[in-house]
């Protein structure tokens, strides 16, 4: 039950608008740790708070949180069965893929979610597009159904669209998630 501490830090040398990008970002990709929260700064205040953020860092928020809602179900079965079998459930890519050289390298790019969703959070400010790399397999975008990284031969290195509002995800070839609509 682990997690990040989610914004309230200032970053020395960027501007306003990449810290609002940083603090978006870091909301995306906590949508899919099991612990999440916001940090207050020195003085207690809570800095970057979803409902605070403007334009579309705000949408990028509230799509996460919404996010979060559609995989709780995948996220806390998981859980539930690693609490019985020691299993694990927010895995490195080099726990699915051991044969793969390439996911000993740059291992921050992405995770595995319950062993089928690959999370590719975008970790730097600026930019419209960001690699992360994808093993062998047909890799569909959970927000895109149609959306495939198909992949043939060695894993590559693919471009995503880091102008999504929300976190690529990505499902692993051979698996299946239900995800509850949260409307």
């Amino acid at each position: 039950m682990v997690g990040p501490d989610t914004c309230g830090h200032l970053w020395a040398g960027l501007t306003s608008d990449e810290e609002d990008e940083l603090c978006a970002r870091w909301i995306q990709l906590s949508t899919f740790y099991p612990f999440a929260r916001w940090h207050p700064d020195a003085t207690g205040t809570p800095l970057h708070e979803p409902w605070a953020m403007t334009g579309q860092y705000k949408e990028w928020a509230k799509n996460a949180i919404n996010d979060r809602y559609q995989y709780l179900r995948h996220m806390y079965t998981c859980l539930y069965e690693a609490s019985h079998s020691g299993t694990t459930c927010f895995d490195p890519l080099l726990f699915h893929y051991p044969a793969d050289e390439q996911v000993y390298k740059d291992i921050e790019h992405s995770f595995i979610v319950g062993d089928a969703l690959k999370v590719s959070p975008k970790l730097e400010a600026g930019n419209d597009t960001f690699m992360s790399y994808f093993p062998t397999g047909k890799w569909v975008s959970m927000q895109n159904y149609t959306d495939i990284v198909n992949v043939t031969g060695d894993g590559e290195w693919k471009l995503l669209d880091a102008t999504l509002p929300t976190v690529n995800v990505h499902l692993r070839p051979g698996h299946m998630v239900l995800k509850q609509d949260n409307s």
